[in-house]
This record gives C-alpha cells, structure tokens and sequence, in this order.
C-alpha cells in the first residue's frame, strides 16, 4: 500500500498534522488477484471495502503515518454517509 496525501504536508503545518490530509490516490497490490488497484478520491470507498478482505497490509511508515491518515477519512465518511 502506498497512500499519496493531500494536500501536503506543508500546507496543513507538518506531518504531524496527517489527520488534516486526505488521500489522492492509494497504490494496493492484491496477491490474490495478482493486479496492482489504484483508488482515487473519488473511489475511496473501493478501498475501505477492500483492506478488510486482505490477510496483511505492508507498506513503509503505515502505523504513525497512514493509520492516522485513514483514521480521519473513515471519520470523515462515517460522518457523510451517516447523517447527524
């Protein structure tokens, strides 16, 4: 997995900050089906619907950095999808 932010680490006042990002596109490659997937914004709930089917997630700086990232996005779609 290798999750591209944004908007930068700049702009949102250091990587410290990665819950104020999003995800412009997310690299995955699935063993299983032997075939690399991207997801962009826009498709980003094909990616929260594949991560549970997968055995092991490898990918460099995921748990202080990626975990953070995706933990704001799923607030941000519960949010959405789900109405106050």
């Amino acid at each position: 997995m290798s999750p591209t932010p944004q908007p930068s680490a700049a702009k949102v006042g250091g990587w410290n900050k990665a819950y104020m990002m999003g995800i412009s596109v997310d690299i995955v490659w699935d063993s299983h089906e032997q075939k690399c997937l991207s997801y962009c914004e826009e498709n980003i709930n094909g990616l929260i619907e594949h991560l549970p089917k997968v055995d092991v997630v490898v990918g460099y700086n995921l748990i202080s950095f990626y975990y953070t990232l995706a933990d704001a996005l799923l607030q941000n779609l519960s949010r959405e999808t789900f109405p106050p």
